[in-house]
């Protein structure tokens, strides 16, 4: 019963360590300011700054090619539209950091208008460091193939052809 107990103790904590980590809810008043209800903490470490008013001016952390998505995002979740989306944030103006930031808005019922927005922010800077590492791969290894001069095909059972690199035309075959 004790060790159940920590266990529980331990879960809670761990939930509470998640929760304070990415999760927010900012109600919308009547002129549409932003009051945020919870979440302070993420506002502040994952972006850098409080929005006071939506959709927000973009946070100066937020790098310029992420400008557009981050205004974009904001008016779809002030649309009525659940959204995700990832933004590159610059920490000290050098390192890249990604988080991946999930919207959910909620109307008043009879006023039709949105009252509240909902989410989480998820750091995905090592997925997306993966990815662009297995883009560079493939285009390297795309080029090896496409250059040699030894033919590569790819083909159905039946023997249709998919793809082929230069090396192997019409040409190549007499």
């Amino acid at each position: 019963m004790i060790k159940e107990r920590e266990e529980k103790r331990n879960l809670f904590s761990i939930l509470k360590s998640l929760a304070r980590e990415g999760h927010f809810s900012l109600a919308l008043t009547q002129d549409s300011k932003v009051k945020i209800e919870w979440g302070e903490e993420t506002f502040k470490e994952k972006l850098g700054f409080l929005p006071s008013s939506l959709p927000p001016e973009p946070p100066p952390s937020l790098h310029p090619r992420s400008q557009k998505k981050f205004k974009a995002w904001w008016l779809d979740l002030l649309c009525g539209k659940s959204v995700v989306s990832d933004f590159c944030f610059l920490k000290n103006r050098k390192k890249e950091i990604w988080i991946r930031a999930f919207g959910h808005p909620q109307a008043d019922e009879k006023k039709k208008k949105i009252i509240r927005i909902t989410g989480f922010f998820q750091n995905v800077t090592r997925e997306k460091k993966l990815e662009n590492l297995l883009k560079e791969k493939e285009a390297f290894y795309r080029r090896i193939i496409e250059s040699s001069v030894e033919g590569f095909f790819q083909s159905t059972p039946d023997g249709r052809f998919l793809k082929a690199n230069r090396a192997i035309t019409p040409d190549s075959w007499i």
